[in-house]
């Protein structure tokens, strides 16, 4: 039966998928084909077989970026949850004409999800979708399909795609107009093979001594990259790699770099803040973008990758054809529906929306298996609008019961979505925590009672996971109008307040235009974006508001104290905005020496004739004296970032220039005028 499935699948260059119960691993792996090689995920120690890598299901990132010609998830064990984070890398892994088998205990009665039963159905009754797959039960079959094309595939040693990189790749170089190249596509397309490989062209051909490379990890397939090219020995050591007299420098997101050429594998894990700074200090940059497949986080991230790389000239590479398999495998399309994956069609264009037309719907969970396409086209809304979207988030909105799913609705269209989960700590919670247990899923509550107050547990929180508005609706109010409602449903099941926690930053303006108040943003970077994480609240309740609000005050103090040092490095207008929104006091009295009392006398009416370093003391003292004793902001907003930026964080007159957008010598005269107002005000 698989081998006869096997041979039609092989005919027409297609990988295939078998799903089948009652049967033992090493039987399966019996009917395919000596010699080959293959992949077997397992809890199992006694299977050592020649030519066989045994993983266990808990480790299957570690595949990624190897090469099978069949893959099997064996479920018949302790573990039987197929994750679909482990389903896409493992498939990713398979070659064309291989199999990805899937080993059930029962393919009617094994429940595959871990939360609940709504994904379970989802999943079984997905794979019927697969153009070429083989269903068994007992022995007996239960759904039979192949494909009935032949896919064509590019067996040269070098994609199409990889070749128009190579070809094009002195163009960019010795034109001084272009800065960054973006090689972008889907998985399992080359993009960090073809990143090895230009790095030994640019040192033969340019006399390149040092390159760095920026990634968490350096893939297999890069290396492989590197030694394709070479013609020379290449020696891996931890930090670096050598070939010749290049020196490729490994390094972490959070290093200097200082090499002409830098390499990035991965931007959408850079995150946006350390690749404005990579960009900002390198002559050329060469960087792989994941758009879309497994993981696919950098299609919201492409946007933010052409806005910042416009000024310094960009040059964009795309990789469609796949390196393993064929275009249009079965495969592939099959998990790129399911999961929302692939680059597909945009979701019907709506024409003019009406804001007064919008409908919020709280969606019932079980209906969605019964229109998959609805579903999907939610699902799309939420994976384009965010900076990190992945297959597991498809079984979490499906079976979490602690999930709830809100969609604005426009003539029975979805045109925004949010996805809510539901913060409700009980006492064995409580318990946990007086233990030091930090509780998972609860992020709202665990951030707050980190400041020592253990009454944060008794409120019931919705915490907004993820909020999205169609891509080509956006900038016309329909977030705001959406979070007004789900503010209004909130109130009607007493809900003590709202918060949300994401990670680039300048969301928060959107959050604070809807009268939100910062009470989080942690002291390092996330791994993802390159920035601060960033929490933000809305109180709803009276309870919510005496427990809070002592949080706040004393968040708002130590913002203030540690901006010059913790939060040096986040923009000085965002944090104007935040410490202007926080309209709590938290008092503080610091008393100016006789001495800096006359300075600021001397400063104030000899104006002219002094710099602001002259009272740079007395201004920062003032200043935090001002922002924590009054709980509204009189001052204008583009004298509040002057001060935040210069005094308060302690930045150069260049970084105030950037932060107001004008140029050095206008941002002197800015600053001089911004603290003669400040100092006038508070001592009038």
């Amino acid at each position: 039966m698989i081998r006869e499935f096997l041979q039609e699948i092989r005919e027409r260059n297609s990988r295939g998928l078998i799903v089948l119960d009652h049967e033992d691993p090493e039987n399966i792996l019996k009917n395919l084909p000596e010699g080959e090689r293959k992949l077997i995920l397992t809890e199992r120690e006694d299977l050592a077989l020649e030519n066989v890598d045994t993983i266990r299901h808990g480790r299957y990132i570690k595949i990624l970026g190897r090469e099978y010609d069949h893959a099997i998830i064996d479920l018949t064990g302790k573990y039987r949850h197929l994750r679909p984070n482990m389903l896409c890398a493992v498939s990713e892994t398979v070659k064309a004409g291989g199999l990805l088998v899937i080993v059930l205990p029962d393919l009617f009665k094994s429940r595959l999800g871990v939360y609940g039963y709504r994904y379970d159905r989802y999943i079984k009754n997905s794979f019927q979708e697969c153009e070429s797959h083989l269903i068994v039960h007992n022995n007996d079959i239960v759904s039979r399909r192949i494909i009935d094309r032949k896919l064509e595939r590019n067996v040269r040693d070098l994609t199409e795609d990889q070749r128009r990189l190579i070809d094009g790749l002195g163009d960019f170089y010795e034109d001084p107009d272009l800065k960054v190249l973006v090689i972008k596509g889907g998985r399992g397309r080359g993009k960090t093979f073809a990143l090895g490989y230009i790095s030994y062209i640019l040192y033969r051909k340019y006399n390149l001594t040092t390159i760095d490379l920026v990634t968490e990890e350096v893939q297999r397939a890069f290396i492989e990259g590197v030694k394709s090219a070479a013609s020379e020995n290449v020696e891996i050591f931890k930090r670096y790699i050598k070939v010749g007299k290049l020196t490729i420098r490994i390094l972490k997101p959070s290093s200097r770099t200082t090499a002409p050429v830098v390499l990035i594998d991965e931007a959408s894990r850079v995150g946006i803040s350390r690749i404005r700074r990579i960009l900002a200090r390198s002559f050329k940059v060469v960087m792989t973008l994941t758009t879309y497949g497994y993981e696919g986080c950098g299609r919201f991230f492409e946007h933010y990758i052409e806005e910042i790389a416009r000024k310094y000239g960009v040059v964009y590479i795309d990789f469609e054809e796949p390196i393993r398999y064929c275009r249009g495998d079965p495969l592939e399309r099959w998990l790129n529906r399911i999961f929302v994956l692939g680059r597909d069609e945009m979701l019907p264009r709506t024409g003019e929306i009406n804001v007064d037309g919008l409908r919020l719907r709280m969606v019932n969970k079980d209906l969605l298996l019964r229109d998959v396409e609805y579903f999907r086209s939610i699902v799309k809304i939420l994976r384009d609008a965010h900076y990190r979207h992945s297959p597991d988030d498809i079984e979490i909105i499906l079976d979490s019961d602690d999930h709830i799913l809100l969609v604005y609705e426009y003539q029975g269209l979805p045109v925004a979505a949010c996805h809510v989960r539901r913060e409700h700590a009980t006492r064995r919670d409580v318990r946990k925590a007086s233990r030091g247990v930090v509780l998972r899923g609860l992020s709202t509550v665990t951030l707050l009672s980190r400041y020592g107050t253990q009454s944060v547990y008794k409120l019931s929180i919705w915490r907004v996971h993820r909020i999205a508005v169609r891509v080509d609706l956006q900038r016309r109010g329909i977030g705001s109008s959406m979070l007004k409602e789900i503010e209004r449903l909130a109130l009607e099941n007493k809900i003590d307040m709202i918060s949300a926690l994401f990670s680039r930053n300048e969301l928060v303006r959107f959050w604070l235009r809807n009268s939100y108040v910062t009470f989080y943003i942690s002291p390092r970077y996330n791994r993802v974006t390159g920035e601060y994480n960033i929490g933000v609240l809305k109180i709803l309740s009276q309870r919510a508001k005496d427990i809070v609000t002592p949080i706040l005050q004393d968040f708002k103090r130590r913002l203030v104290l540690s901006a010059f040092s913790i939060y040096r490095d986040l923009e000085s207008e965002i944090l104007a905005k935040i410490i202007r929104t926080l309209n709590v006091t938290s008092p503080i009295r610091l008393s100016l020496s006789p001495l800096q009392e006359r300075r600021l006398r001397i400063f104030l009416e000899n104006f002219e004739h002094y710099d602001v370093e002259y009272v740079q003391d007395i201004v920062y003292l003032k200043l935090l004296e001002y922002l924590l004793n009054n709980d509204k902001i009189t001052i204008t907003d583009l004298d509040l970032t002057v001060l935040v930026c210069k005094f308060l964080q302690g930045k150069s007159i260049k970084d105030v220039a950037a932060s107001i957008g004008s140029c050095e010598d206008s941002a002197k005269i800015i600053t001089k005028n911004v603290v003669r107002r400040f100092l006038t005000q508070i001592t009038a």
